[in-house]
């Protein structure tokens, strides 16, 4: 438990990850500069290039991800209902595989004969939601589900096995638990030690109040801006220098060269963590999610200010000698180009962890590149880790072509754990669809020996805005999997998922009346004799329902096995 109350803050006793994430936050401050100079002083211009540089790249996606952010915002604030329709498909082409498991066929035929329909409303302003789900077999109806919730109850009803709600006290989950023994207490070790166990679930929490823990895109910009405005703040007591036509790959460009020294790299530091220790936003927020999962938060917001307070207490134990230099090209306004490094020493070891962080991004017509490396090299580890990505775009009459990689490599030749994975991205936007074609990388000296398929797949999605309150969206992924061995040979099978969803925004829903003793049973309050009864009922109705599914679907889905 002592260790599950601090791992989200475990890292920020570690000075240097402090320093990593203050220098990558930097990387960026340019992003929300206010003002430009008419001098043009190298802070200035600085400070403008950057924020008009990342404009730049946000404006390009804009017109093909603004419908999408506003329906995600509009789903955490307004009530609505939705239909959706998924439907799945598996294909599996390996004889051995399929003598290895008898009822495969079975199973690829049953996937691709189901649909599954749902319904819901949700209505922010009484936390209310209900979802109605059946499930389709060959046409048949083969299942039938209802979930309802409010601020005080959950329910839940399976018609196949009962014709009534199950429905328990939101806070009286534990006791429910308790009455089960599924809470009941673990063993002893041999040394007599409690075993450690997940902190048990208490309160069923309320899916509407959860849902709007989650930050809309407006609330992510605001906070991102207050944060960089930090940063800004005190970079402005940094050592700016200019360089003009200086020389960067053939080409002539503004060098501007910041210098920020230990000190007040220490203090930007420092005020990042007392801005995260003093945000009521954040903390509100994973407070709300910690309860939500059922995770004991008595104690725990002072136990990770405790932290944040020893994280800021040892920045000053940072030894940056050199301070944080970085080095920008800049022409037309763009930052072309930009180098950040620094390097953390340990004075024990008299040993440093260098981080250098490139970037570059260049226009030409409709097609532009960008890229970003950040680089930690270790001599205590004599590991280089590397994480980088590109992207390579083009403007087309209808939207917008992309590709990229993302990559995590590291070099570790003492160890023989070279590691090289990530993720190749190829994606077609348009204003009402994006088609993303993925490649997973997985490769290096650490992964030889493990028997890992070739991974790809695809994720297209068109979203359409009908009217001002409706929406209607269409999601397919795909996994493809394959894979050719010695013992197996040539094995290749996908799995696809097809989603079709209509959204209607509305404050005028309605909701079940759920009622004990009519159309619900009390899970806490049933007596014994009560339970015992019902669950005699259930497995009456389920043997009956297993009867009848292997009477309807024999010829079809069975035939195989005859």
């Amino acid at each position: 438990m002592e260790k599950l109350k601090r791992k989200a803050f475990q890292n920020l006793k570690k000075a240097s990850v402090s320093a990593t994430v203050a220098v990558v936050a930097l990387s960026g401050f340019g992003a929300t500069a206010t003002y430009a100079s008419a001098e043009e002083d190298p802070m200035s211009l600085y400070l403008d290039a950057q924020k008009n540089t990342n404009e730049v790249q946000w404006e390009r996606y804009k017109p093909y991800t603004e419908t999408s952010y506003e329906l995600q915002d509009r789903l955490l604030e307004e009530a609505y209902e939705s239909n959706s329709t998924i439907q799945a498909g598996l294909d599996v082409n390996s004889d051995m595989i399929h003598q290895m498991v008898p009822k495969l066929s079975m199973y690829e035929k049953a996937l691709s004969k189901a649909k599954l329909e749902t319904s819901s409303k949700l209505d922010p302003s009484t936390n209310e939601m209900f979802a109605d789900m059946d499930l389709y077999l060959d046409r048949y109806r083969i299942g039938q589900g209802s979930f309802y919730q409010n601020e005080e109850k959950t329910s839940v009803k399976i018609t196949n096995l009962y014709n009534k709600y199950f429905t328990v006290n939101n806070d009286d989950f534990g006791n429910l638990m308790e009455m089960s023994g599924a809470n009941a207490e673990m063993p002893a070790t041999p040394e007599g030690q409690m075993s450690a166990a997940a902190p048990e679930m208490t309160k069923i929490p309320n899916v509407v109040e959860y849902n709007q823990t989650t930050f809309t895109m407006d609330e992510l910009k605001q906070i991102g801006q207050d944060y960089l405005d930090i940063l800004e703040e005190q970079v402005k007591e940094a050592d700016f220098s200019l360089e003009e036509n200086a020389s960067f790959e053939d080409e002539t460009y503004n060098k501007v060269s910041v210098k920020i020294d230990e000190e007040n790299a220490q203090e930007m530091i420092k005020k990042l963590l007392e801005e995260l220790k003093n945000d009521e936003r954040i903390w509100d927020t994973v407070m709300t999610q910690m309860e939500m999962q059922g995770v004991p938060t008595e104690g725990q917001e002072e136990m990770m200010i405790a932290d944040l307070n020893k994280a800021i207490e040892n920045v000053d134990k940072l030894q940056l000698q050199d301070g944080i230099n970085i080095e920008a090209y800049i022409k037309d306004n763009l930052v072309a180009h930009e180098e950040i490094t620094f390097s953390i020493l340990n004075p024990e070891t008299d040993q440093t962890v260098s981080v250098e962080m490139v970037g570059n991004y260049k226009e030409n017509g409709d097609d532009y590149q960008a890229s970003g490396d950040i680089s930690i090299v270790s001599e205590a580890a004599d590991t280089d880790v590397v994480l980088s990505y590109t992207e390579d775009g083009e403007e087309v009459s209808n939207g917008l072509n992309v590709d990229n990689t993302f990559r995590l490599k590291v070099d570790a030749p003492e160890t023989q754990s070279d590691l090289n994975v990530g993720l190749d991205l190829t994606s077609e936007y348009t204003e009402t669809s994006s088609n993303v074609a993925f490649d997973v990388i997985l490769d290096g000296e650490a992964l030889q020996g493990q028997m890992i398929p070739d991974i790809s797949g695809h994720v297209n999605t068109t979203l359409n805005k009908e009217s001002d309150d409706s929406y209607s969206q269409d999601m397919e992924f795909g996994l493809d999997l394959a894979m050719t061995t010695p013992q197996t040979g040539e094995m290749n099978g996908s799995l696809t998922f097809d989603v079709q969803q209509d959204v209607q925004f509305t404050d005028e829903l309605t909701f079940p009346e759920v009622t004990e003793g009519e159309n619900a049973v009390d899970m806490t309050n049933a007596s014994d004799e009560e339970m015992a009864e019902i669950g005699e009922k259930v497995q009456r109705n389920m043997k009956r329902y297993a009867d009848v599914f292997k009477s309807v679907f024999a010829n079809t889905l069975f035939d195989e096995q005859k």
